[in-house]
């Protein structure tokens, strides 16, 4: 596919009532194809490829050219698409052209739509279709981003932290949540090799050594969710593995459930694997819907997630960023219980 498309010919296309009539004098009043083409001025060809349309849809026939044929997506959908990416930069968690890809591709995917070869082969979009999609968007822009530490861009402060409550209590007032239907989530990595306490050595040694069973752990991530009346949903862990053993939820709590990657966190496919536990135990509906609070974290707003709730009665609200420490009941709660 050429990078961008260059006419050859300074031949403009007919227009739609010219192409009309020149078609049914050809497959109605019976007229030659070359004669009528040249009578009308246009590539002789093109004549025939609308006489055969015609005579096979008849009057359902479009008769002005396609351009959009070939277009992945569907305007509603590229708007939806350049939303989300709007959405992600005032976030500061903007895209780059390869994630932008890449997204474009599961995307596709997930609605069903027919991509060429080297979309799938590569798992992403092409530059060329990437390039179309920013000159047919003109919200949005390549930008070098000014690097932010996340302290600054999300710090801990009255207006970040009014605006969650205020979200807060439009969600509540919105749809009556009960206290037993209002969920907070949170995740913990869980070292494999624990840290050795203070021990008594001869005084002067340098360096002081006990026994664990390595010495250096891997991480297990832990995502855990509790609602305002105390209830808790069983345990779900991220094992550093590649495949799945049942031995790994053996003596953890009933209804516990494993699933594996190799760096042991947490990715957007294990999330909706646990939104998919969750839903299990809290039997929620769009009937019956259900506020869960969760940490913004990339993972826990994917696309994919994003529709699971939206068709199963979850209603995400996420905390501020660089606030979980102050304002996360998962996280601030157990070190007051731990006083």
């Amino acid at each position: 596919m050429p990078f961008k498309y260059k006419k050859r010919t300074d031949r403009v296309p007919p227009a739609k009532d010219v192409m009309e009539k020149a078609v049914k004098e050809v497959a109605v009043e019976g007229c030659k194809l070359r004669t009528t083409a040249t009578k009308y001025g246009m590539d002789k060809m093109t004549l025939r490829r609308y006489v055969l349309k015609y005579k096979e849809h008849g009057m359902q026939t479009t008769f002005l050219p396609n351009f959009k044929k070939s277009q992945i997506f569907a305007d509603r959908e590229e708007s939806a698409l350049a939303q989300y990416l709007l959405t992600a930069s005032k976030m500061n968690y903007g895209l780059t052209p390869k994630e932008c890809r890449k997204l474009a591709y599961l995307y596709a995917i997930e609605n069903g739509k027919n991509v060429p070869r080297y979309w799938t082969s590569n798992e992403e979009a092409s530059y060329d279709w990437f390039r179309g999609f920013m000159e047919r968007n003109g919200t949005l822009s390549i930008r070098r981003p000014e690097p932010t530490s996340l302290s600054r861009a999300t710090a801990f402060n009255r207006h970040t932290v009014s605006q969650f409550f205020q979200l807060l209590r439009k969600v509540l007032e919105r749809d009556r949540f009960e206290a037993a239907a209002i969920y907070n989530c949170d995740e913990t990595g869980v070292q494999t090799a624990h840290k050795p306490g203070s021990i008594i050595s001869q005084k002067g040694l340098k360096q002081v050594s006990k026994a664990t069973s390595a010495e250096r752990g891997q991480t297990v991530t832990i995502c855990c969710a509790v609602n305002a009346v105390g209830n808790f949903i069983p345990p779900f862990f991220v094992f550093p593995r590649v495949k799945k053993q049942d031995y790994m939820t053996y003596g953890a709590p009933v209804g516990s459930v494993a699933a594996t990657h190799p760096s042991g966190w947490m990715t957007v496919e294990n999330f909706l694997l646990y939104l998919e536990h969750f839903k299990k135990y809290v039997k929620c509906s769009i009937e019956n819907k259900v506020l869960l609070i969760l940490d913004n974290h990339s993972t826990h707003i994917s696309p994919q997630g994003l529709k699971f709730c939206k068709n199963n009665g979850i209603v995400l609200l996420t905390l501020p960023p660089h606030t979980s420490h102050r304002i996360q009941p998962l996280d601030v709660a157990s070190h007051v219980w731990s006083l």
